[in-house]
């Protein structure tokens, strides 16, 4: 009866015919996606793990309501999934990376498309570990900054919690200085009013009134005073002026009797000028020296003729000198006049200052009105601006106070380490998947190759080549001899059978 070749047998005979291709594409492809799965997979992971205190935790997030089916954990996973999301210059993820101190920064710009930046929101995550453990993980290409990155996430993370709870406090405090500068500004104004006026009232305060009127009646004193004594000056001034009147501004020193009378001394000028016009080089002759002789000659003849002429008369000299008693009464009375001036001038000095005393105690009581409410204001401004002060004292103190408490309800546990992700496990998972793929691609080969393979080998090529089915098969022998193939049937390749048949053989 005849029995066909089991496919089982016709796969290990392709199998082994093409071992050579399936041993080489095993290979080849296995250490290519080896080689490409352990360069892609170079990588370290961190995992930064984070203990919540329940206690607190609902305080720690700010939240008002607390849902039991949501853990600690949980809640703040989520709030820090929702915080790295924060890609603004000055977020919570910049501020993280500035701390982390990288050698090359990473820009969370999102107009600048850092690549760097892309890869670690597309590898952190915050995972749950427990009801009240969570973990902030890492995967990055770098072991240092792995480990500074998340390390630094996680201690933000643990700040950014604790400035959650104390908000309030902070901006209470931030009010308060606005508030105190703004007092301050006005605390300012109102001493300057109170030191002015203050300046304005000559120094004085409660006692200005009294002050004011002493003061006042001190002035009246000495200006009728010297009233007085420019009235005494003016009556002596007068009686002087009296005195002087009745004498002679000059007396008489002494009388003499000229040597020489007129017509001499007349006669002597006329000689002089003889003199010098000979002295000057004139002869006798010189009209000028002529004329002058003539001259001198008839004088010199008159006075021969008539000597009781009057010109002939010798004068009388008189020599004055200043009275005494006149310039003594001129002296005092220029003293009393001085004197008299010197009072209207003090005098019409003191009635000023009589005038602003006046007009100052007439303004007393308004003034002290003025000077009570000044007072009062910056009293008040005063109390208010210490006041403020201490109370931005307590508020920064309980801002600390909840910062702290804040901060303490999360609590760092261990170190944070980055360790490669291509463990063992890993390794021999990508061993045997780059195995899997090898042999995968072989076989796929080995198909191919049996496929356009189109020589005689089975029943079912003799089926196909022939256009009948097979009715029997004669079994195989060693003494049959295969032949070189050769086209048949229209181009196809067979396969000649020489000696007889053998049990098994298939034609």
């Amino acid at each position: 009866m005849y029995r066909r070749t089991p496919i089982i047998f016709r796969i290990l005979d392709s199998f082994f015919r093409y071992q050579v291709l399936f041993w080489t594409a095993l290979l080849i492809v296995s250490s290519l996606t080896m080689a490409a799965l352990y360069a892609r997979s170079k990588t370290y992971h961190a995992s930064a793990l984070t203990q919540v205190q329940t206690i607190s935790v609902e305080t720690a997030l700010g939240a008002t309501e607390t849902n039991t089916w949501i853990t600690p954990a949980q809640k703040n996973a989520d709030h820090f999934m929702e915080m790295i999301k924060q890609d603004q210059p000055g977020g919570f993820v910049d501020v993280a990376l500035r701390s982390a101190r990288l050698s090359k920064p990473i820009d969370v710009n999102p107009k600048n498309d850092d690549p760097r930046y892309i890869a670690l929101q597309k590898n952190l995550i915050a995972s749950v570990q427990s009801a009240n453990i969570f973990s902030i993980d890492l995967t990055w290409d770098n072991p240092e900054e792995t480990q500074s990155i998340t390390t630094a996430l996680q201690r933000q993370y643990i700040s950014e919690v604790g400035s959650d709870q104390a908000i309030v406090s902070t901006q209470t405090v931030h009010f308060l200085d606005a508030e105190i500068q703004r007092v301050e500004d006005k605390l300012h104004a109102s001493e300057k009013a109170l030191t002015d006026f203050k300046s304005s009232m000559g120094g004085r305060m409660a006692d200005a009134d009294s002050g004011f009127a002493s003061q006042l009646s001190s002035l009246t004193s000495q200006r009728d005073e010297k009233q007085i004594t420019q009235g005494q000056n003016a009556r002596r001034k007068a009686a002087l002026q009296t005195e002087l009147a009745q004498l002679h501004p000059m007396s008489v020193l002494e009388t003499s009797i000229a040597d020489q009378t007129p017509l001499q001394r007349q006669v002597g000028d006329l000689l002089a000028q003889r003199a010098a016009l000979l002295a000057k080089g004139r002869t006798l002759e010189h009209p000028d020296v002529v004329r002058l002789d003539s001259t001198i000659s008839e004088l010199q003849r008159q006075q021969r003729s008539n000597v009781n002429a009057p010109e002939n008369r010798r004068d009388k000299m008189t020599k004055m000198q200043d009275n005494p008693q006149y310039q003594g009464l001129r002296e005092q009375i220029t003293e009393a006049s001085i004197a008299a001036e010197g009072d209207q001038l003090e005098i019409q000095n003191l009635n000023q200052q009589i005038a602003h005393y006046e007009d100052l105690v007439r303004k007393i009581p308004e003034a002290q009105r003025k000077l009570t409410d000044k007072t009062r204001d910056y009293t008040l401004m005063n109390d208010s601006y210490h006041n403020l002060k201490k109370q931005r004292e307590i508020a920064k103190q309980q801002e600390r106070v909840k910062q702290v408490t804040a901060s303490n309800s999360l609590r760092e546990i261990g170190v944070t380490y980055a360790q490669p992700t291509t463990g063992k496990t890993k390794m021999i998972a990508m061993l045997l998947g780059s195995l899997l793929l090898g042999s995968l691609v072989g076989s796929l080969l080995i198909v191919l190759s049996e496929w356009s393979d189109h020589s005689l080998r089975h029943e079912t090529d003799a089926e196909r080549l022939l256009g009948v089915p097979i009715l029997a098969a004669l079994p195989e022998t060693s003494s049959l001899l295969v032949a070189a193939p050769r086209r048949l049937f229209g181009g196809k390749e067979n396969r000649a059978l020489t000696g007889p048949p053998q049990e098994g053989q298939n034609v």
